[in-house]
């Protein structure tokens, strides 16, 4: 059976490509590849096909938010608008209100910038009877998944391991707690259908 992840941004894709790409679990999972015909997207999957198997993974909203800012923070990309990154992470999760998102990105880098990675996991889930979800914080659960499905007796050459992002150097177990109350409320309503679908608490 074929087998295709959806990549959605900030949910430990990248480590989750490593290890199907180190394992021989799907060939070429490119994770920026616009190419249909490779086995990894990061974008929206909307058709489907019987002989598919389709996955992704799904984070904490609180996590997911503040690690798409610290990534842009160390980028330091110059398609970000610097007072966003400067002002810090409550005043780009305060942009993120009522679809104000393109306030965050230079007008000529829109071409860039994906709508979806400002949105819910659930945004990208068009169909949620086709998708086997994960989540980032139970990854060995994929792991355990693949071998009992699809290893076909084989050994893996090693387990998922998470990128070292900041969280992981600090020790952080959740970024809630950098938020002002107005970013919870913020999150809370962007995000109200993954605390919804996947349980996460408010």
């Amino acid at each position: 059976m074929n087998k295709i992840f959806m990549h959605i941004n900030k949910t430990a894709g990248t480590s989750v490509v490593k290890w199907l790409n180190g394992n021989g679990i799907i060939r070429d999972a490119h994770r920026h590849n616009r190419d249909k015909k490779t086995n990894s997207t990061h974008r929206l999957i909307k058709d489907f096909n019987d002989d598919t198997f389709y996955f992704t993974i799904v984070r904490n909203p609180y996590d997911r938010f503040a690690s798409h800012y610290f990534q842009w923070c160390a980028e330091n990309n110059d398609y970000w608008i610097k007072d966003i990154i400067d002002g810090g992470l409550n005043n780009y999760i305060h942009k993120l209100e009522s679809g104000k998102y393109k306030e965050i990105i230079k007008k000529d880098s829109y071409w860039r910038f994906q709508e979806g990675y400002v949105k819910p996991c659930s945004y990208w889930i068009k169909d949620f009877d086709r998708f086997k979800i994960f989540k980032t914080e139970k990854l060995k659960e994929m792991e355990i998944y693949f071998w009992d499905e699809f290893n076909n007796g084989k050994q893996y050459k090693h387990g998922i391991g998470k990128e070292n992002t900041n969280k992981v150097v600090k020790n952080i177990q959740s970024y809630k707690h950098l938020y002002d109350d107005k970013s919870i409320e913020i999150i809370q309503d962007i995000c109200k259908d993954d605390f919804d679908n996947f349980g996460y608490e408010k």
